[in-house]
């Protein structure tokens, strides 16, 4: 069975002096996986975990643009998801009022033992973002997504899907491949940051046979 995109979810929020923020994401379908990118305009408020119907999402990756100081931040967790609807809590570090905000995507057909692959990250001053991932098996798929500053144009390559976009800051893309299978974005704002992973087939489609 290979991976499929099924749906996405974009929440954005303005800090407003509570320490978490909550908000409902529903997933259905089989052998399932989320990834949930959280963003924060302003990392002076980051998350500091989140939970998906109460069980700790694992936080995966995270990558801060290249402007430095106060600069916007993007971290990246996943989770094998409980169906139906159910709550994710965002634990902040504090409770300024900065904007941030999540895009939360569905996967089906992601192995249940070993989902993912190898993250990859990059941010400003590198050139425009472009990374080749080794997909474990054929039926694989990378999920990527950019943040930027200022706010500008920034478009994934051709065949990438995109599927959101927060802020007019931070989009997500996919792109099914087969073995190694390359993302880039072409970005103007001076600065950005980049988090990619690929995501392992339940069933390689190589590895499909029929018995008669």
């Amino acid at each position: 069975m290979a991976v499929a995109f099924s749906t996405s979810q974009t929440q954005e929020h303005t800090g407003d002096g509570t320490g978490s923020w909550t908000f409902n994401f529903t997933a259905s379908g089989s052998n399932t996986y989320v990834l949930l990118w959280f963003f924060t305009l302003n990392r002076t408020v980051d998350s500091t975990g989140i939970t998906y119907g109460g069980t700790a999402m694992t936080s995966i990756d995270s990558q801060d643009d290249g402007a430095g100081g106060s600069s916007r931040r993007t971290r990246l967790y996943g989770i094998k998801p409980a169906s139906g609807e159910k709550a994710i809590v965002v634990s902040l570090s504090a409770t300024n009022a900065v904007d941030y905000g999540a895009i939360v995507c569905l996967f089906t057909g992601v192995d249940q033992t070993t989902p993912y692959g190898t993250a990859q990250k990059d941010k400003s001053p590198s050139a425009d973002p472009s990374k080749d991932f080794t997909l474990s098996a054929d039926g694989g798929m990378v999920c990527d997504a950019v943040h930027v500053y200022p706010t500008g144009a920034f478009l994934a390559a051709a065949g990438q899907t995109t599927v959101d976009d927060i802020y007019s800051a931070m989009k997500v893309s996919y792109k099914a491949g087969t073995g190694t299978t390359n993302m880039a974005w072409s970005i103007t704002p001076d600065d950005w940051a980049y988090i990619g992973l690929p995501l392992n087939p339940s069933v390689s489609k190589g590895s499909m046979m029929m018995f008669l």
